[in-house]
């Protein structure tokens, strides 16, 4: 991997983490429906003008639209809005890597390994650590944050049936999905005086929130990360996801002064461990390919030298 796409890619992890700060900020303004709403309205039309239909069926695309993008943010704004900090569902989310084992080895067949069921255990004990540490509000949103997990990863077995497809394209057209069921769940849960209120007050911090999230997270990040997927082999890329959690739980500090006491960070700890396990064998092969990489370089250097 060349060193400038492994400096986009660690970019774009540190834009996702950051993403979880950016919606804590304009969660301070905006009803958390409303606010998905209108991050997929915003991420759907520019990006309409600018590439095609993706050629996959349409109900796996409105499948990823439900589960991937509806759902999912759904759960996590929702989740956020009850006292989740930034940090903690960064970390909490990545329960997706586990759920999508469970769904790949009863749907696709894909058994998992000893390793796979270990790091399932490290980190589901590190999730209880983190609800330990919550009171009862934020345990409700901790669960929602769990359940924007789970939608993450049946929206991965939908994408794993898609196939090899422009992730632009099928993110613009999927971002048409949420808009409809999630201005109705705002009518009716949030009520248009909370629409009038926020219209009334919102400020440039919602202004930037919306916008870093369409235009840094969506648009750049995931340009990246299709970029990247379409150049290397997956289990080169895949493992720079394990970044997001830490720049998340860094920026939740860094940013909005969310406390990690020892509990609570061992708790993170151990999802983060837990992720590392299920993907070791992703970078053992990395460590493998750079190894033979070097080695051949090696051998190629010694025959230059010798026949001169």
């Amino acid at each position: 991997m060349k060193i400038s796409h492994i400096g986009l890619a660690v970019l774009a992890m540190a834009a996702w983490g950051f993403n979880f700060v950016a919606i804590s900020l304009g969660l301070k303004e905006l009803p958390p429906f409303l606010f998905t709403a209108l991050r997929f309205l915003l991420t759907a039309f520019p990006l309409l003008l600018f590439v095609r239909r993706p050629n996959i069926d349409w109900k796996v695309l409105v499948a990823v639209g439900v589960f991937l993008l509806t759902l999912q943010f759904a759960f996590l704004f929702k989740g956020m809005a009850l006292g989740v900090g930034g940090g903690i569902a960064s970390t909490v989310i990545q329960c997706q890597v586990f759920f999508s084992i469970i769904g790949g080895a009863i749907i696709l067949n894909e058994k998992p390994t000893l390793r796979d069921l270990c790091g399932l255990i490290i980190a589901a004990m590190g999730i209880v650590l983190i609800a330990l540490t919550m009171g009862r509000v934020t345990l409700n949103g901790l669960m929602l944050v769990v359940l924007a997990g789970l939608s993450w990863a049946i929206g991965n077995i939908f994408l794993k049936r898609a196939g090899k497809v422009d992730m632009l394209s099928l993110i613009a057209y999927a971002s048409l999905i949420p808009p409809l069921p999630l201005l109705l769940l705002s009518y009716f849960f949030e009520g248009p005086e909370r629409w009038f209120y926020a219209y009334n007050h919102i400020t440039l911090l919602s202004g930037f929130s919306l916008l870093y999230i369409v235009l840094i997270s969506t648009l750049f990040s995931y340009g990246v990360w299709g970029f990247l997927m379409r150049n290397y082999a997956v289990n080169q890329v895949a493992p720079f996801g394990l970044l997001v959690p830490v720049f998340g739980v860094f920026s939740g500090w860094l940013v909005m002064n969310e406390s990690f006491g020892p509990l609570r960070l061992a708790g993170a700890g151990l999802v983060i461990i837990g992720l590392v396990a299920v993907n070791w064998h992703q970078f053992t092969g990395l460590l493998k390919k750079k190894s033979e990489a070097n080695f051949a370089m090696g051998n190629s250097q010694i025959r230059s030298d010798n026949e001169c």
